[in-house]
């Protein structure tokens, strides 16, 4: 069986307002979970895409390159906001899922 992406991510049966840029749908618990199934934008098995690995690197890349060029401090978290206290798919802290609050404060001095 097969399908085209843009199909499938413009279905409102697996994305509901599909057209409209929600991204707090992925952290809606366990209804992300079934969205995660439907997110096939690299497609899945056999003939995924080949360079899965290159945008993932070339993520990894884009983050190095912000925390190697701004300075960042913490806002509103403490250690404790980090420990894990809990754990379903992903783990869970006393504020829900792992985040951090952070300010750019300056540019970092290369």
């Amino acid at each position: 069986m097969s399908a085209i992406n843009y199909f499938i991510h413009r279905d409102p049966t697996f994305f509901p307002n599909p057209d409209k840029f929600e991204p707090e749908r992925w952290l809606q618990g366990s209804e992300s979970e079934d969205l995660k199934r439907y997110i096939v934008n690299f497609t899945k098995g056999s003939r995924g895409c080949l360079g899965i690995t290159l945008a993932y690197a070339e993520i990894y890349k884009g983050i190095a390159g912000l925390a190697r060029r701004f300075d960042f401090e913490l806002h509103d978290t403490t250690m404790e906001d980090m420990k894990v206290v809990g754990e379903r798919v992903f783990t869970i802290t006393r504020r829900g899922q792992i985040q951090m609050y952070v300010t750019v404060s300056d540019l970092a001095k290369m």
